[in-house]
């Protein structure tokens, strides 16, 4: 193995790190949203879940790398995982040392076709949603060793990791994923919607004065200081912002606010059509 690359995350000067996803999801939208420019407040651009042509092709790889021609500070993170993927593909692939290998092999093989600077992995709920008990474990052994290779070309590693405390007692050995991740980014929203029958604030900064039992443990407050409590130092956790909003039918207009009873999601904004859920160009339509 050659002399390994300096990061190019370690070469930023700033200190402060700012990340900003563009999901696939959006290219099933109409109107098609424009990738010809990026803010130039952004530090780092990821492109989760690696699908954004039509037909789930990757001829949008490169036009979202592009971006770096505008705004040469840019980096731009491919994301591998998510809810919908679940976990047993990758509970499968980390389970040994020769599977974790191919697959960093692979990602690695991508990152450089298409001109992308590190990799974000997604893998959101280890040991759930299909996984397995062993997966706390060959979690940090596939960090550790995506890690070492990425490392090796100049590339960045961060993950994406679950707010619910719950999860992150189940699923995370915290100092071994701080030990090796450049950036852990906290996904602190989705905290509350539609699925429960009352409304709240999706991404609540504080707990509600009615927040009881676990709701207690759903705001950004607690959940960034559990996650530092645990052992992930403050510099590299990088805390959620949704723009988007979760909505619901209120049951009577006599009663709003926090906690109103709602047993049923909000109306479909005019391009995401999905109930409970509007992004910001929707919802700020109604709020202007």
């Amino acid at each position: 193995m050659g002399p390994k690359k300096k990061s190019k995350l370690a070469s930023k000067t700033t200190k402060k790190k700012h990340k900003a996803r563009f999901t696939s999801k959006k290219h099933d939208r109409s109107p098609k949203p424009e990738l010809d420019a990026a803010p130039r407040e952004l530090f780092q651009v990821l492109d989760p879940w690696a699908d954004l042509c039509d037909g789930g092709g990757r001829c949008g790889f490169d036009k979202f790398t592009a971006m770096k021609n505008v705004e040469p500070h840019l980096l731009t993170l491919l994301a591998v995982g998510g809810w919908n993927d679940g976990s047993a593909l990758y509970s499968q692939m980390a389970e040994t040392a020769e599977t974790r290998a191919v697959f960093i092999k692979s990602s690695i093989q991508l990152l450089k076709i298409h001109n992308f600077d590190g990799l974000d992995l997604a893998w959101t709920y280890p040991t759930q949603n299909g996984g397995a008990p062993h997966d706390r474990e060959n979690y940090v052994h596939l960090l550790r060793e995506l890690k070492e290779a990425l490392e090796a070309e100049g590339m960045v590693l961060t993950v994406t990791v679950s707010p619910t405390k719950s999860v992150i007692d189940e699923a995370y050995d915290i100092p071994g994923i701080a030990q090796h991740a450049d950036l852990v980014t906290v996904t602190t929203y989705d905290l509350h919607g539609s699925w429960e029958h009352h409304t709240n604030h999706h991404s609540g900064l504080y707990a509600f004065s009615e927040d009881v039992g676990s709701d207690l443990f759903l705001n950004v407050d607690y959940i960034i200081n559990y996650w530092v409590a645990g052992g992930m130092p403050e510099k590299k956790l990088v805390m959620g912002v949704p723009a988007f909003g979760r909505t619901w039918t209120l049951d009577s207009i006599e009663e709003h606010g926090y906690y109103a009873p709602a047993y049923l999601p909000g109306m479909t904004g005019p391009w995401t059509k999905t109930e409970g859920f509007m992004a910001y160009a929707e919802y700020i339509i109604i709020l202007l």
